[in-house]
């Protein structure tokens, strides 16, 4: 994540990818000083995860939650995602009339799911 780092451009997405080979997207909130339009030559090779215009509120960096340490944010952002991708699931086999797919899809993901948290707690 490029999140919180003082960035104010990114390197060619040629480099970028090099470093990363892996790489999928870009998350680049939290850095106030960015300028946008260095994000038009890496738009079309890696996705820019992050809304970065004027109307766009800054993150704030260093927020320390005790309550909450980073295997719970990382649990919490896993669930949150889960449940964006399971509602749009959820709408298209509904749609296309394959609900009992789509029940065994969910279940292999809540497994994952339920894997990785126990993974976390040891």
């Amino acid at each position: 994540a490029f999140t919180c780092n003082d960035l104010r451009e990114l390197p060619s997405a040629t480099l970028l990818k090099a470093a990363f080979p892996d790489i999928q997207g870009i998350d680049i909130q939290g850095n106030p000083l960015f300028n946008c339009s260095s994000l038009a030559n890496i738009r079309e090779e890696i996705a820019i995860l992050t809304d970065c215009d004027a109307d766009t509120k800054p993150i704030k960096c260093d927020v320390i939650d005790k309550e909450c340490d980073w295997k719970c944010k990382t649990l919490k952002k896993l669930r949150e995602l889960w449940n964006q991708v399971k509602s749009k699931f959820v709408s298209k086999m509904k749609e296309w009339g394959a609900e009992q797919t789509m029940n065994e899809i969910s279940n292999w993901f809540s497994r994952q799911y339920q894997s990785i948290a126990a993974s976390f707690s040891n």
